[in-house]
């Protein structure tokens, strides 16, 4: 029974450790920052471009942001897979026979300490599979924040320049514009 208690705070403390060290950060992708107090002679107001350009800034954001935290969650479910595992496997390299031919020190009759098993096993690779939903859905997140991210500079690069015509700006403004109102 202590020989089980400790290797589950053994477990419980390297997972925490591996969450620690391991918990992922988009901080690397940033967006950039809009021009401000520009002097020149723009092809529309800076006072129609401003808002769309916010919006795109923090839809971006929100979107890398959303991604960090699915990959935060794909961590935690993770190294709750790995305890599953890791219990299931100390429970039977503790008993080590048949299931049939024990009980467990509390009297437990192995059949239930089985089913018990079974649910961690089972609750392992359901949250394998959840960690690979939640991984796929990051990684869609963060490549549409990129994409609108990239966006947003061709845009401001664009809507800044002197020399762009009013009708490309119109164009760039709705295509940033379609672009942040696109889901994920």
């Amino acid at each position: 029974m202590i020989v089980g208690i400790v290797l589950v705070i053994v477990v419980l403390a390297v997972i925490g450790i591996l969450l620690e060290a391991n918990s992922p950060s988009l901080s690397a992708l940033t967006v950039p920052l809009l021009p401000t107090g520009f002097a020149g002679e723009l092809p529309i107001p800076e006072s129609e471009i401003q808002p769309v350009l916010d919006r795109a800034q923090d839809k971006a954001r929100e979107r890398y942001k959303s991604a960090e935290t699915l990959l935060l969650w794909k961590t935690i479910l993770t190294y709750s897979s790995l305890a599953a595992t890791v219990v299931v496997s100390l429970v039977a390299a503790f008993y080590g026979r048949k299931p049939d031919s024990f009980t467990s020190s509390d009297g437990v009759p192995a059949s239930k300490l089985f089913r018990v098993l079974a649910v961690l096993v089972v609750l392992s690779g359901a949250l394998t599979q959840i960690t690979q939903q939640l991984e796929a859905q990051a990684t869609k997140r963060v490549e549409s924040a990129t994409t609108l991210n990239a966006l947003l500079v061709q845009a401001t690069t664009t809507l800044y320049d002197e020399q762009t015509s009013l009708s490309k700006a119109k164009i760039t403004v709705q295509q940033l514009e379609d672009a942040t109102n696109r889901p994920w």
